[in-house]
């Protein structure tokens, strides 16, 4: 912001049309880096920038115009030097911090909202979001000296489980992951469980300013398959001894289930924690038997 008060000289009355040169001088322009001055005495101008929160306040200032008339006669020049503030331009500059009061503008999620199976995870992603100084600036630097980015379960900021986790920045873009394996509880025999995640953006350097915004995060049932149980042939048995012309009753070793399917299958997982998946082999007797010579 600049100021101009080269015009403030004096009115001579009655008009004489003496030469008349101004020499300003300022007082109290010196107090901040944030006020500077025009490097002539013959121009009363100043200009006002500053980007740091330290230069914040009130700076009393004073403007003096030092007259000279020019000869004019046998006296030589005259000189007037204000003696008093009523003879200066006496103003107040005042710096305001325009952080301590700002809004942060919402975050922008990719795709708005999560939907995730049970068992699955998901992810979105956000940058930082500007502020209202930014905005009256038209600016998208990070005026304000920049923001921190945490979640929680809660507007009270209530540390929230494992299953949300935040990561980032990279390239200035963070990231939730949503991972429903890391907790088996967030939902049970519902269709769908509806979750918040709050994202709460802080203003680093002006703390008291915050902005929490919500992540809807929907996980739905995972349904129920037992087709991915697979089974694991048995060990052959050659210790039965039988005489020719006797009988005998045989046990036939039954496969063994094997479920490590349930750590990647989601639908297979849901099927093994409640137990409807039948995991004894048999043999069924419509088979018949082979002996080692085909028959």
């Amino acid at each position: 912001m600049a100021h101009d008060y080269t015009s403030s000289t004096w009115v001579q009355t009655p008009p004489c049309g003496y030469a008349v040169s101004n020499n300003f001088s300022w007082d109290g322009a010196s107090a901040t880096t944030a006020i500077t001055v025009d490097a002539s005495s013959s121009v009363a101008a100043l200009s006002i920038f500053s980007t740091k929160k330290s230069d914040a306040g009130t700076y009393p200032i004073k403007l003096s115009n030092t007259l000279t008339i020019a000869n004019n006669g046998p006296g030589g020049n005259t000189v007037f030097t204000p003696a008093t503030d009523a003879d200066k331009t006496v103003f107040t500059i005042t710096i305001v911090d325009p952080c301590v009061t700002a809004t942060i503008d919402a975050l922008t999620f990719s795709g708005g909202s999560i939907s995730v199976q049970d068992g699955q995870t998901a992810t979105t992603t956000f940058s930082v979001a500007g502020n209202s100084v930014m905005t009256a600036q038209s600016t998208t630097s990070a005026l304000c000296l920049g923001s921190t980015i945490e979640i929680y379960s809660d507007a009270s900021d209530t540390a929230i489980g494992s299953w949300a986790a935040l990561s980032g920045p990279i390239g200035g873009v963070y990231t939730i992951t949503i991972d429903t394996k890391e907790d088996l509880t967030l939902i049970d025999d519902e269709a769908s469980v509806t979750k918040t995640v709050y994202v709460k953006q802080t203003l680093s350097s002006y703390t008291s300013q915050i902005k929490r915004n919500q992540l809807t995060v929907t996980i739905t049932q995972a349904g129920c398959d037992c087709s991915h149980l697979a089974w694991v042939n048995p060990s052959a048995d050659t210790s039965a001894t039988i005489a020719v012309g006797a009988s005998s009753t045989l046990t036939v070793p039954v496969p063994t289930a094997d479920d490590s399917a349930k750590t990647t299958v989601p639908e297979f997982q849901k099927c093994i924690l409640s137990s409807p998946c039948a995991e004894t082999g048999h043999f069924k007797a419509s088979t018949g038997v082979t002996f080692a010579d085909g028959t």
